[in-house]
């Protein structure tokens, strides 16, 4: 896999927008932004998020 390609995350139990950010060496904005959340205080289990390519 390239590693500039994005990944896609299952949102797990337990997950914050931070803790997903942290796991794959991404910023919270960026995520944020990859995935146009509106509300970064609200994700749900079973949700999917687009990793970008970290940098």
């Amino acid at each position: 896999m390239d590693v500039d390609e994005p990944l896609i995350y299952t949102v797990q139990q337990g997950d914050t927008l931070f803790s997903i950010a942290t796991q794959f060496g991404v910023s919270v904005d960026d995520l944020i932004a990859a995935n146009n959340i509106d509300n970064p205080d609200i994700i749900y289990v079973d949700d999917t998020l687009t990793i970008p390519p970290p940098g």
